[in-house]
């Protein structure tokens, strides 16, 4: 990344901007908040990869798919991942926790608040509208995958 400024304190300042409070791992290079949105509250964690030269920033969900709902919510994330064109859902299938991860690569001329700000916000506003609806949706039965991804 050589002479331009640490993609961290840039995700920080990004963060100041915002208004967000969080905290910052330097040794790991990892930045931990709590966001509440419109629908819900999860964590966000943003990692910075320096010897890949990435940024990832991955919104965990508060709750894990019961096991018995895995695959039905499974499908579901595969439909609306589909779709996506920044970030997408996973699940753990071992434990049931669903992310939604999006990442960037660090150009060579270094990292921006405005390359940053669309990562964070992709996840913020994917967890929010998506998973405290469509996925507690899913999760009890009320739609198909299909229904609730809008392909029925």
């Amino acid at each position: 990344m050589g002479n331009t400024k640490d993609p961290l304190l840039v995700i920080q300042e990004c963060l100041d901007d915002m208004g967000l409070s969080y905290n910052a791992d330097n040794a790991s290079k990892k930045i931990n908040l709590n966001y509440t949105g419109d629908n819900g509250e999860w964590k966000i964690v943003i990692a910075v990869f320096e010897e890949e030269e990435e940024v990832m920033a991955v919104s965990v969900m508060p709750e894990p798919v019961p096991y018995d709902r895995r695959r039905i919510v499974f499908e579901f994330i595969a439909r609306m991942n589909f779709g996506f064109t920044i970030g997408g859902f996973d699940i753990d299938y071992d434990d049931g926790e669903v992310r939604y991860k999006a990442g960037l690569s660090i150009p060579s001329t270094g990292l921006t608040a405005e390359m940053v700000r669309p990562l964070i916000m992709s996840g913020v506003a994917n967890a929010d509208e998506h998973f405290f609806s469509t996925f507690q949706d899913v999760m009890e039965g009320k739609l198909t995958p299909a229904q609730a991804s809008g392909d029925e």
